[in-house]
């Protein structure tokens, strides 16, 4: 294991539960560290909704949707997700799949009996309560309400499935493979809606390259190694959360996501107008916000074209 887990922090004692040097298993902290970090998670979207995003839309010349605020949350929510990942995984010997696929994926599917490297648990709770707090948000002004709903509740419990089983190899990559491309989607929205179109085209051309690489190659990749090269099963359970099911069903929302892409392409090549990506369009339902206003005060705002 790596050196660095030997001068781990003294409060990884008290948030995991340990049972040797450097490792950990799953606890009744776990609970306790799961409630502290859907705790900061909601205190994140908290600032951004009732702090940073009322200043940043004070300075802005004109008047700004009220989807600025989602868009700038989730933004700012994947970029630290990135960086959280990249840390995480910098020295790992499976974080080499997302890049170079075919080499040989044995690390991928070695597991390490009932111990965790605290660093990846640490992760893997908050990315977990990352997606139960924005679960109620999930299907909000969604083009695909269900759809979106479906990719909440199968990313859950692959990614919890694969934390009860031990198989962080696997989760940490699929987590890490959703966000890069995330991260390009939501500022491109974010800079589209304060009119900074340079930024937003700049993020629209690398969300484009990146949820076709890492979603539409790399995952099904993933799914493959899933089926045949993973040899650990055991058990109904086992067989259905470890098996191809659900990340074939993430693959599948991901090709229905990616024909929304090419619609918007296409939008963009023939100067036609433009709809949100995967959410309802702003001429059809977009509710601009005056500098000073809050959320909740959209809604006397409202106007249709």
């Amino acid at each position: 294991m790596n050196s660095s887990l030997n001068q781990e922090p003294w409060y990884y004692s008290i948030i995991f539960h340990k049972v040797s040097d450097g490792k950990y298993t799953v606890g009744l902290q776990d609970l306790i560290t799961g409630l502290i970090c859907i705790a900061i998670v909601a205190l994140h979207r908290l600032i951004c909704y009732m702090v940073i995003s009322p200043y940043l839309i004070s300075k802005s010349k004109k008047k700004v949707s009220h989807k600025f605020y989602e868009n700038f949350y989730l933004s700012t929510h994947y970029f630290l997700a990135i960086v959280f990942g990249i840390w995480v995984l910098r020295d790992k010997l499976w974080f080499k799949y997302l890049f170079a696929p075919w080499t040989d994926r044995t690390n991928l599917w070695i597991s390490d009996g009932e111990l965790f490297p605290p660093d990846i648990k640490l992760f893997y709770i908050w990315q977990l309560a990352f997606y139960i707090v924005d679960l109620p948000f999930a299907t909000q002004e969604q083009k695909q309400p269900l759809i979106m709903l479906l990719h909440h509740l199968t990313t859950i419990t692959l990614v919890g499935s694969s934390f009860y089983t031990i198989h962080y190899q696997i989760g940490t990559l699929l987590l890490t493979l959703h966000d890069i491309s995330d991260v390009f989607l939501y500022s491109a929205k974010t800079f589209g809606y304060v009119d900074l179109n340079t930024f937003k085209d700049i993020s629209f051309v690398f969300f484009t390259t990146t949820f076709f690489y890492f979603r539409l190659i790399i995952l099904p990749i993933l799914d493959y190694s899933s089926a045949v090269e993973y040899k650990g099963r055991s058990g109904f359970f086992g067989d259905f959360v470890m098996g191809p099911i659900l990340i074939t069903i993430l693959v599948i929302l991901h090709i229905n996501w990616f024909w929304l892409i090419l619609k918007i392409i296409y939008q963009i090549v023939t100067h036609s107008k433009l709809t949100d990506i995967r959410s309802d369009s702003e001429v059809e339902d977009g509710e601009p916000v005056k500098h000073h206003q809050k959320p909740d005060d959209a809604d006397d705002l409202r106007k249709r074209k």
